[in-house]
């Protein structure tokens, strides 16, 4: 009977392992794929303005080399992975969607230039800065 219960409990371990390893689980993919981190750092009070805003990778072209992950009031971590290895640029910014480059004002563009590796980790960090109302158009 202690011998069922050994195997029985050896078996539930293994499951447990696999289906973290199979869901993606935070060390599954990093042995595998490049991985990026951007860290986004808000004002304490996150204002409208940035609704509907994503945080995204990009290559040199501006092609998203991993889905886009919507920018979350009080989230400042945010991961991304990519197969490789890669040569280029990747850029990490924040991001609209509707128009190329419209949004440059809401934070800086972090980039890196390099080859990346698989299984290793590129830290990216955007700085939000809202712009200052022109005092013409406050009337």
């Amino acid at each position: 009977m202690k011998t069922i219960a050994k195997i029985l409990i050896a078996l539930s371990a293994l499951t447990i392992s696999f289906t973290a390893h199979a869901k993606g689980g935070e060390n599954s993919v990093s042995a595998l794929a490049i991985t990026y981190k951007v860290i986004v750092h808000m004002p304490a009070a996150t204002p409208s303005v940035l609704r509907g805003v994503f945080v995204v990778i990009t290559d040199e072209t501006g092609r998203l080399v991993a889905p886009a992950q919507l920018l979350i009031s009080g989230k400042t971590e945010y991961k991304f992975a990519e197969s490789g290895p890669v040569k280029g640029i990747r850029v990490a910014k924040l991001s609209n969607g509707l128009r190329p480059h419209a949004d440059s004002w809401i934070s800086n563009e972090d980039m890196k230039a390099g080859l990346f590796q698989n299984g290793a980790s590129y830290l990216f960090n955007l700085y939000i800065s809202l712009p200052v109302p022109d005092k013409a158009n406050i009337d």
